[in-house]
């Protein structure tokens, strides 16, 4: 099972932020955590424990590897929204990846 650690790495790809200077840990957290919360709403049957999310970056992430990209897609959608005009595109293109294979 990945970390969440795993799974910030993975958004940071399409940020171009591998030094997190940009995007620290603290920022991209807690979009996790929300994407988490939007893929039990949209798939409930994908978790086994449900629980309020709260994850650091040690954490074990309870979703199967074949959604990991969905969620590291929905990251860097809700980091891009933040960024200008620009970004706004990439996020509303980020979160339809995120969401085509749930």
């Amino acid at each position: 099972m990945a970390t969440a650690q795993n799974i910030l790495d993975l958004a940071r790809d399409p940020l171009n932020d591998d030094d997190k200077t940009r995007w620290p840990d603290e920022k991209l957290l807690p979009h996790l955590n929300q994407g988490l919360e939007q893929i039990r709403r949209a798939r409930p049957d994908l978790f086994s424990v449900w629980t309020d999310f709260a994850l650091v970056s040690t954490s074990q992430v309870p979703l199967a590897a074949a959604y990991h990209q969905n969620l590291a897609d929905y990251i860097a959608a809700r980091a891009f929204a933040k960024d200008d005009e620009e970004g706004i595109a990439k996020a509303t293109a980020f979160f339809t990846l995120g969401g085509t294979a749930l």
